[in-house]
């Protein structure tokens, strides 16, 4: 009875620490704790099929380091180039995700549509946006999209 209590806690603990790597994520302004977020993720996972906590804490490791070391890398070089899904000089996207801040003085965010990943100009009386926050597109001139 205990057993299966402690295998099942092992379950949520895994999930939660994904919950805790997602927030840090989401308050920093590079994109490191992703990754981390997602090898829990898939910990949780093994955790449902595999009861061995050791076997768990290794997948963690091991994902987490490929994720670090091959996935950084390549993600990092594709939010720079501002990489093309579509070669238009006007989007027709209409929402976007914030996935990084490019200058924070001028309210540039670099973002990702269904088009691709440009640099936008935040517009909005409110509050700094966030990493992750969906806004929507307002503009686009062919040089910089306006978002709120």
């Amino acid at each position: 009875m205990y057993g299966d209590l402690i295998e099942n806690f092992s379950v949520f603990i895994w999930f939660l620490i994904f919950i805790i790597f997602f927030f840090i994520e989401s308050k920093r302004k590079d994109i490191l704790f992703i990754y981390f977020s997602i090898a829990s993720f898939l910990s949780g996972i093994s955790a449902i099929f595999t009861k061995d906590v050791e076997v768990q804490i290794v997948i963690f490791i091991i994902s987490s380091l490929i994720f670090i070391i091959f996935l950084k890398i390549i993600v990092d070089r594709i939010v720079e180039s501002n990489f093309k899904f579509k070669h238009k000089k006007y989007i027709e996207d209409r929402f976007c995700i914030i996935v990084k801040e490019e200058d924070e003085k001028l309210f540039l965010y670099k973002v990702i549509t269904k088009s691709g990943i440009y640099i936008a100009k935040y517009i909005s009386k409110q509050e700094n946006p966030r990493k992750f926050k969906i806004c929507s597109i307002i503009h686009d001139d062919g040089k910089i999209i306006l978002i709120k």
